[in-house]
């Protein structure tokens, strides 16, 4: 049986409700980014574009 992306419960900011997302989602919202294979182009592209956005959203936080 394939083991899907973990879940994990995460409160939005504001809310009294927990909802469950994927551990990745959950560790970019830490600024958080994991790298766990090979780096093609695909994966250096979302790479990229997630620290850019990270830098834009708040350039004074360590990604």
């Amino acid at each position: 049986m394939p083991i899907g992306t973990p879940s994990v419960p995460y409160r939005l900011p504001g809310s009294q409700y927990e909802r469950w997302v994927d551990i990745y989602t959950r560790l970019g919202v830490e600024r958080i980014l994991f790298l766990g294979g090979e780096v093609n182009d695909g994966v250096a592209n979302a790479l990229v574009a997630q620290m850019l956005y990270l830098d834009s959203d708040d350039s004074s936080k360590p990604i």
